[in-house]
């Protein structure tokens, strides 16, 4: 009887720990943590952002000086994030490539106009991209010759000492130009040495971040809920 109590508490503590696990994984998430964070704040105008305000905006995407090419789709974006993981025969698997780059770039909303500065340091930001690209490649499932660039470009070793393909996913997502997205952010005004192509004005809106409180950016349309 002893045992078989000792074998039930074993199994309901296992069952609880599972179980803390998994709702913490969940809280904890990347997406969960930054719809949460967007929640603490009432979206604002561009219009009628003050200097130093805590503000949270939607707008759209709006190319800067400089753009990026997402390395798996080519699209022209000002965010990418591409992951590799390699799957193993227990169903699970693990990341064995991370790449991830931003540039400065701006927003537009009602005719207004933001820019959002990361400073190209991803150590300000905490960002949310829905993933919407996605290729394998296996055994008899070979590389595409897109696919094939960026495995030899960065040196990844998708096949094995006897030439097969590894089981691989690769993944990414983009912001791309003139794409809706929600910013939570500090603001500051800035005069304007110098002159931006189609914006008139002599100061401008900038949403920036710290490594202590991140510039908080997203594409997924939970966020867009609460819109103005």
């Amino acid at each position: 009887l002893s045992n078989n109590v000792d074998l039930i508490f074993l199994l309901i503590a296992g069952f609880a720990f599972a179980f803390i696990i998994i709702i913490c994984s969940y809280y904890f998430s990347k997406r969960n943590v930054v719809l949460r964070q967007l929640t603490k704040v009432k979206s604002t105008s561009l219009v009628s952002v003050r200097h130093n305000q805590k503000v949270k905006v939607f707008g759209k995407v709006k190319a800067g000086t400089d753009v990026l090419t997402a390395p798996l789709s080519k699209r022209k974006c000002v965010y990418y994030y591409v992951e590799v993981n390699q799957k193993n025969g227990n169903n699970g698997s693990r990341t064995i490539f991370k790449e991830e780059r931003i540039k400065n770039f701006m927003i537009e909303a009602n005719g207004a106009f933001a820019v959002i500065k990361p400073q190209s340091n991803l150590k300000t930001v905490t960002s949310y991209v829905v993933q919407d690209i996605s290729h394998s490649t296996g055994f008899l499932n070979d590389a595409s010759p897109r696919l094939r660039h960026f495995i030899r470009t960065r040196d990844i070793g998708a096949t094995t000492l006897f030439g097969f393909n590894k089981n691989l996913e690769y993944k990414e997502s983009s912001i791309e130009i003139g794409e809706r997205i929600a910013v939570l952010a500090t603001a500051k005004w800035k005069k304007l040495n110098t002159p931006i192509e189609g914006y008139n004005y002599s100061s401008i809106l900038e949403l920036e971040g710290t490594q202590d409180d991140k510039l908080i950016i997203t594409d997924d349309p939970v966020a867009f809920k609460d819109k103005l």
